[in-house]
C-alpha cells in the first residue's frame, strides 16, 4: 500500500506564482500520514493525486482528507492546507 516517499516529496519547492493560495516564506502544507503516525510538511500547490504519487501512496489504498471534506484525486491541495491521508482497510469475511 505504501511506499517509501520520492525525493520530490522531501524536497521544499516554491509555489507556482498566482495558482491559488498565496505562497509565504515558511508556509508549508501538513500531511499527516495514518496508521503511520507520521507528518511531513512540503510547499507548493498541486492535485491529490500527484500528491499520493509522492508520498508513495497507492491510489484507492488511501483517503484524504481537508477539514471535513474527502477529497478526489483531480482536486487541488494548496500550502496552507492541513491533510489527513488515511489507509484504506477492508475487514474480510468470517
Amino acid at each position: 500500500m505504501y511506499k517509501e516517499a520520492s525525493e520530490e516529496c522531501q524536497v521544499i519547492r516554491p509555489c507556482l506564482e498566482g495558482a491559488g493560495t498565496p505562497w509565504y516564506p515558511g508556509s508549508r502544507m501538513q500531511i499527516h500520514l495514518h496508521p503511520q503516525k507520521r507528518t511531513v510538511e512540503i510547499q507548493g500547490r498541486r492535485q491529490v493525486g500527484r500528491l499520493l504519487a509522492e508520498l508513495g501512496v497507492l491510489p484507492g489504498t488511501a483517503m484524504v482528507i481537508r477539514g471535513d471534506l474527502l477529497l478526489t484525486e483531480n482536486e487541488m491541495v494548496e500550502d496552507a492546507d492541513e491533510i489527513e491521508v488515511r489507509a484504506v482497510i477492508s475487514g474480510g469475511a468470517a
